[in-house]
């Protein structure tokens, strides 16, 4: 995908959310819309917080630039937060992309699945990343299996009931 049918999507989304708590919610965003086959173009490994694209990181200050996005960074406590909304160009860079068009009720219902929290984001996005992983390799996917996939890579962050509601919310929706 080229970096305007990329922007497109960046402006689609954040459109559709109004904004975004983080630059790690907008990476699991990013995570849901690939896995779900809208052709991003991006990959995505495992990292702290889940699914990560080093392609995507690179391309947000660009798709900035080209006006798609706004990124404002603040400062909360000893943390930096960051919002990302439609940029000023929003309107006219989706008018003009065809892959927004084509999925744009995929994106819509995928979206409106979502949680809005970001860290909720975080325990779904790395759950999911666990299965579909599990999956390709061959390897057992079962609820266990994978919780306890989930706990070794997130630590005490989450609790075993968190991980299991976040497989359960994964299947109910029909994530995986």
């Amino acid at each position: 995908m080229t970096m305007m049918g990329l922007g497109a999507l960046a402006a689609y989304v954040t459109m559709r959310q109004g904004q975004i708590k983080g630059k790690k919610a907008f990476q699991k965003i990013f995570y849901f819309l690939t896995s779900s086959g809208i052709p991003t173009g991006l990959t995505f490994r495992i990292y702290h917080y889940g699914p990560y694209s080093s392609a995507l990181d690179y391309e947000m200050d660009n798709i900035h630039m080209q006006g798609a996005i706004t990124m404002e960074q603040e400062q909360n406590g000893r943390f930096q937060a960051w919002t990302i909304q439609p940029g000023p160009q929003a309107q006219d860079i989706i008018a003009e992309d065809q892959i927004v068009k084509e999925y744009k009720s995929k994106i819509d219902d995928l979206l409106s699945i979502l949680p809005d929290d970001p860290k909720t984001l975080e325990l779904w996005s790395t759950t999911h990343f666990v299965i579909v992983s599990k999956k390709r390799y061959g390897k057992n996917a079962d609820p266990e299996s994978v919780i306890k996939t989930v706990q070794e890579i997130k630590g005490d962050k989450f609790s075993l009931d968190e991980i299991r509601n976040a497989y359960d919310e994964l299947m109910d929706h029909q994530l995986i």
